[in-house]
């Protein structure tokens, strides 16, 4: 890549686990400090992902890949966090919420 004179870029999602859409009802209860006044015992249905749920990872990650196939970027048939377009001319490779961009 240092022939092609490509530029290399890291970049880190902040709040990755939050992008992804839950696939199946989830609760939680409320948490102690915001508790609405006289239904303590409700609980709160989870639109989207949230840290310390078991989907988590995975709803981010199929996030991910439906953004990443949007933008025209294909995953590597060896390396599944590896992407790249279709000239080749441009490659992630994302690790949780960490990526590396050659291009």
């Amino acid at each position: 890549m240092v022939n092609r004179k490509y530029s290399a870029y890291q970049l880190n999602v902040e709040t990755a686990f939050l992008y992804g859409k839950m696939d199946a009802p989830n609760y939680v209860s409320q948490v102690a400090t915001y508790e609405v006044p006289g239904k303590e015992t409700w609980v709160w249905k989870l639109n989207k992902s949230l840290y310390g749920t078991k989907q988590a990872p995975q709803q981010w990650k199929a996030h991910l890949v439906s953004t990443l196939c949007k933008l025209d970027l294909a995953s590597a048939d060896t390396d599944e966090c590896l992407f790249f377009n279709t000239n080749r001319t441009l490659f992630l490779h994302i690790h949780v919420d960490n990526g590396f961009i050659i291009g």
